[in-house]
């Protein structure tokens, strides 16, 4: 269980907690009640915080995704993740089934477009010039 599951947890547990509480017949003393009312008052600030915790951990990792698809990658870095040459890479460009932005004297790709190039030519043979230009005109320029 990750720290987002603990926190959703103890906010529902804390939320019974209250209701459990709200809904009690209290006929005991007035010392015992002015307990249960005092906790019946803090359930909701505790609530509120570990909210403003769960809401920062989700803003955090967000954050962190965002900063991995504005991650560029080279021309032979994207080789190396795709298991094929720098050559290939350049070829799979120059037809189209992959984007990439010029920069001086090379190449560069962003994660998000080799991510989509991924689910585009899922199953298709890109092996070679001519099958990848067989692909590309089968699943088109998406």
């Amino acid at each position: 269980m990750d720290k987002q599951e603990e926190l959703i947890l103890k906010i529902i547990s804390l939320s019974e907690e209250r209701m459990r509480l709200l809904n009690s017949n209290n006929n005991d003393s007035s010392l015992n009640f002015e307990k249960i009312n005092k906790r019946i008052n803090t359930i909701p600030l505790e609530i509120e915080n570990l909210k403003k915790e769960l809401y920062s951990m989700i803003e955090v990792k967000e954050e962190k995704e965002k900063a991995l698809y504005l991650n560029m990658l080279s021309q032979e870095e994207v080789a190396q993740k795709l298991g094929t040459t720098k050559q290939h890479i350049s070829t799979l460009r120059e037809l189209g089934l992959i984007q990439a932005i010029k920069t001086g004297k090379g190449f560069m790709f962003s994660q998000r477009e080799i991510e989509r190039f991924q689910e585009v030519y899922r199953g298709c043979d890109v092996s070679n010039r001519v099958k990848a230009i067989e692909s590309y005109k089968q699943r088109g320029s998406n």
